[in-house]
């Protein structure tokens, strides 16, 4: 999955205007946008059956590169998926279609009955660029241009019997000259309140070619409820962008702000009776906008001449009670179909997940003091070897005893390290090391024999010693309260810890001098934040446990 992934998920995904790749080969091919990043994360996600329902939204959203610690706060998988689906600027029609898994209260009156509580075992078919539902202002676009009208039908009937939860009927789609079976697949058990007449028109979707390209015999739809017809409107965008995709555009509902009550109710009035007649409403405007709500997924079956024909012996009323047929309208292609969904609950859309070295670079530092520290100790050991060797006898007693003590100091590095951890204990190891290079020098410049080796060891320690002081000062002081304040920052603002102005001082430099002459109350504050904490708990070994090693 990594490997199917990881290039996916490293670019910058535009659902307008794909930028080309060069993959594995050295061809270029086109950059997969947001929703076929989605669909392949999907499609593995349910094939596995070791993962867990609840941790598929926190494996999601990781993948698609979003930060999934909003989605820990919520409880409902519908609010987990619904956050991940709220947060994309477009989702794969083929999601509309799942039949088979989880849906949120699939037979309740809300328009969010097409939303999956958890990747289900029906694979999602990735689509085309400008064949994927797109979000324009909190509603879904059904795209209606000349490439997603090759992959599929948009049926809009306005004639009756109303289909209900139990019965099939058979459309005739006049765009392409053939004849469907549908089945609706909505919640046995349960009364829907969509199974009933009084709900209004409908309109098919129907999606005739697969992956290889095509047509099958049987194949996925959905079935919508037409709300309300919207006229005046004005196209948002147009994105003309590749040749093959002609009239590709959105249309929005334009607001009249200075519009009176009278005139509401005679505009209410009027798209209500063009709501009852379709077909006239569609010659007498040019373009328009078919708002719907989302009813079930359906399975279409594509009718043959042996099915048509049917057996002599059955009457023509049986073959009427068993597929009641209706001659739908096709979209016209300056129209189209929003489907609405209900306003969110929760805080969308997610933020990006903090990039790799956006999440390194403060800790960096860590790893390069570290790194210094060593090749500073091995510098000196190696001088004090090489000066014990040529001329440890010409030393005097003072000198003797800070080469012994240096060698023992470096010698416990690894007792200070993993048994004093923190910042202080390695600032005084410091100040050690550099009081004993003090007296060294001190010592042969009194005796008068200093040597190439004896300012060797003193410049290296001296310029070692000192840089690494000066680096975990810089540490302790710049460092730790950014990763630390960062850390808090991941905590709601509900806890009652932001808006208090004591701890925001310590983003000053005057701020840090008082937190540090007041530390203790600062870490009682604190530890009430994060919960029950050790005494002995400080902010860095909280962050970052021993990095010293």
């Amino acid at each position: 999955m990594i490997r199917q992934l990881a290039k996916d998920l490293g670019q910058t995904y535009s659902n307008i205007k794909p930028q080309p790749v060069v993959n594995g080969d050295g061809d270029e091919v086109p950059t997969p946008d947001l929703c076929t990043a989605f669909v392949r994360a999907w499609n593995e996600i349910s094939r596995r059956n070791t993962t867990v329902q609840e941790d598929s939204h926190i494996i999601l959203a990781n993948l698609l590169g979003f930060n999934s610690r909003p989605i820990l706060k919520l409880a409902k998988p519908e609010d987990r998926m619904s956050t991940i689906l709220w947060s994309m600027d477009g989702i794969p029609m083929s999601l509309l279609f799942n039949k088979t898994g989880p849906r949120q209260n699939p037979a309740g009156n809300h328009r969010n009955r097409w939303v999956p509580l958890y990747p289900s075992r029906q694979r999602l078919r990735p689509g085309a660029t400008y064949s994927n539902l797109r979000a324009i202002r909190g509603d879904l676009y059904l795209p209606n241009n000349s490439a997603s009208r090759r992959e599929m039908s948009v049926l809009v009937c306005t004639e009756y019997p109303e289909p209900n939860s139990t019965a099939k009927f058979s459309v005739w789609d006049a765009s392409v000259g053939k004849r469907y079976t549908v089945e609706m697949h909505r919640q046995e058990g349960t009364l829907d309140p969509f199974a009933a007449p009084e709900v209004g028109p409908y309109c098919i979707v129907i999606q005739h070619k697969t992956d290889s390209g095509h047509t099958p015999t049987t194949m996925p739809g959905a079935l919508f409820r037409i709300r309300r017809i919207v006229t005046n409107v004005r196209k948002w965008y147009n994105h003309n962008l590749e040749p093959e995709y002609v009239k590709s555009f959105e249309l929005v509902e334009i607001e009249d702000a200075g519009e009176g009550r009278i005139g509401a109710k005679e505009k209410q009035k009027s798209a209500s009776s063009e709501l009852n007649d379709l077909g006239s409403a569609f010659a007498r405007h040019h373009s328009g906008i078919l708002r719907t709500v989302y009813d079930c997924p359906l399975t279409v079956s594509l009718q043959t001449e042996e099915s048509t024909n049917g057996s002599s012996t059955k009457s023509v009323h049986e073959k009427e009670e068993k597929a009641l047929a209706l001659t739908p309208i096709p979209l016209p292609e300056s129209w189209q179909v929003a489907i609405e969904r209900d306003s969110p609950t929760f805080p969308v859309p997610l933020s990006s997940r903090p990039s790799f070295s956006e999440a390194m670079t403060p800790v960096a530092p860590y790893f390069l003091v570290t790194a210094l520290d060593g090749l500073v100790a091995s510098g000196c050991v190696a001088l004090i070897i090489a000066i014990c060797v040529t001329t440890f006898s010409l030393l005097a007693p003072l000198a003797k005893g800070v080469l012994m003590a240096k060698m023992g100091l470096h010698s416990l590095v690894l007792i200070q390290m993993f048994m004093l951890s923190g910042l202080e204990p390695r600032l005084i190891w410091d100040v050690l090391h550099l009081v004993l290079v003090a007296l060294y020098a001190f010592s042969r410049v009194a005796s008068g024999q200093p040597t190439a080796l004896d300012f060797a060891f003193i410049c290296w320690s001296l310029v070692g010693h000192g840089i690494d002081f000066a680096a975990r000062l810089a540490i302790q002081w710049f460092v730790v309260p950014g990763l630390f304040e960062k850390y808090l920052a991941n905590f709601d603002p509900e806890d009652g810890f932001w808006g208090q102005g004591d701890f925001l001082l310590t983003t000053t430099w005057y701020g840090r001098i008082l937190a540090r002459l007041g530390r203790k109350s600062g870490q009682d504050r604190a530890g009430q934040i994060l919960g029950e904490v050790p005494e002995h708990w400080r902010s860095e070994q909280h962050l970052l446990g021993n990095m010293e090693g």
